[in-house]
């Protein structure tokens, strides 16, 4: 009968248990983020529609002051919210590793 390694089987089922939760983990953030990207399109797709709506209302020669006058806060909005968003979930699950890798039972310890 071969001998069972304690040790190795101990580190096996805690890396399995680990991989368990951070999967888990890792899944809300992954359905949290994919929640906020739909909400974030279908803003955009709102604030278009009513820029669109409000530039209609103006004759053909005003409508260029005005689309410059919303261009530049839907440039802002378009271009800032998802990379603060982006950069929030990374930093997020940097942390959920780096706090794993700590928590990780050490052999030479």
């Amino acid at each position: 009968m071969p001998k069972i390694d304690r040790k190795e089987t101990r580190k096996g089922l805690f890396m399995a248990h680990l991989r368990s939760i951070l999967k888990n983990q890792f899944q809300e953030y992954r359905e949290y983020y994919e929640s906020m990207q739909h909400l974030l399109k279908s803003e955009d797709k709102r604030i278009s529609n009513w820029i669109e709506t409000e530039m209609a209302k103006y004759p053909l020669e005003e409508q260029d002051e005005l689309g410059e006058l919303y261009s530049e806060d839907y440039w802002k909005f378009k271009s800032s919210v998802p990379a603060i968003h982006r950069s929030a979930i990374f930093i997020t699950l940097y942390s959920e590793l780096e706090d794993a890798k700590v928590s990780l039972p050490c052999s030479r310890c």
